[in-house]
């Protein structure tokens, strides 16, 4: 079974892969897909830290921007290699994530929650102020493109040959991470932490883990950001950033990977199809965001979920001779 399934996966990964080239799309679709692939590399990262770990985090944009202006730095006075630029990015949003989850192992709920805010408004207010590493409002332009070997991926058809294998890996990494002993880890610290730590789980070290992890993704996601573009503004990097973010980890469903790129797909794509509508986006994706929080609070994957568990409990019932309680009443 788990042979097919990774067959069918990298069955359907080639034809996502080489499907657009063949279909002729313009730049702008392929733009479009791009963002949506660094969007899920992002919400991978927040998932894991509060779909799997529970612990909520309105900050993200910050590691999101700290990769992206590490990055772009480097690549304009250095000159790295795209590797070493990735992994400067994912690196030192990790190594912030990771100060930041010493600083905040004692806060929980709501108290967390407007630290990660805090977070995020102290690095976008360094990106405006630091002007002359920055660039400060006007933006930091002219960014390298990346370089794989010979070729120059400079526009978003060969940037798409990057981005969304480099996307697919980082989702079978998060996928080995949520389901091997660190991420039944994370899951019990969700579940209850004091249990957790009576259970001789390490509930410190599995949450520093969390946001050194999560931050890592949320820095290889603005890595790319940077380099696709080749320009970086501070609204890039701002609280709106950072609650997008929780929207399409709400919508899509916390706690599964499938959720994370579900609710990037649909939110990116929902916001290019609607970009007429102007001011009144935000307001139609809050609507909606309430709507989910209100009735569908475990996301679109985590209620089908459910859909599917019901329906096999029901068919099992029907097979086995007996009604349902519902009709024996």
């Amino acid at each position: 079974m788990k042979l097919s399934r990774i067959t069918i996966g990298i069955f359907l990964f080639l034809i996502f892969l080489f499907l657009p080239s063949l279909m002729n799309l313009s730049a702008y679709v392929f733009h479009t897909l791009n963002m949506v692939a660094i969007y899920v590399i992002a919400v991978t990262g927040l998932n894991i830290l509060m779909g799997y770990t529970g612990q909520i985090s309105i900050g993200h944009a910050a590691f999101f921007g700290i990769g992206a202006y590490t990055s772009a730095i480097v690549a304009m006075k250095l000159g790295f290699p795209f590797v070493l630029l990735l992994t400067i990015g994912g690196c030192s949003a990790a190594l912030v994530g990771f100060f930041v989850g010493i600083a905040c192992l004692r806060l929980k709920e709501v108290y967390l929650a407007m630290a990660t805010i805090a977070l995020a408004g102290v690095v976008q207010v360094m990106i405006v102020n630091w002007s002359s590493l920055t660039g400060g409002s006007i933006g930091l332009l002219g960014i390298p493109y990346f370089n794989v070997g010979f070729t120059k991926l400079d526009n978003p058809e060969k940037q798409f040959f990057l981005i969304v294998p480099l996307t697919c890996l980082l989702l079978v990494t998060a996928a080995l991470v949520v389901n091997s002993r660190i991420g039944r880890a994370f899951k019990a610290i969700r579940e209850d932490s004091l249990a957790a730590s009576c259970y001789g789980i390490d509930a410190t070290w599995y949450k520093l883990l969390s946001f050194t992890i999560s931050a890592f993704y949320g820095g290889v996601g603005g890595s790319l950001f940077a380099h696709s573009g080749g320009i970086l503004f501070p609204d890039h990097f701002g609280i709106d950033i950072s609650v997008l973010f929780l929207m399409m980890l709400v919508l899509g469903g916390r706690g599964s990977i499938a959720g994370g790129v579900i609710g990037a797909a649909l939110m990116t794509i929902g916001f290019e199809l609607l970009r007429g509508l102007k001011e009144y986006q935000m307001i139609l994706y809050g609507l909606i965001l309430v709507v989910f929080v209100l009735f569908m609070p475990q996301g679109i994957v985590g209620t089908l979920g459910g859909l599917k568990e019901l329906m096999v409990h029901y068919l099992k019932t029907i097979k086995g001779g007996g009604a349902p309680r519902v009709l024996q009443h």
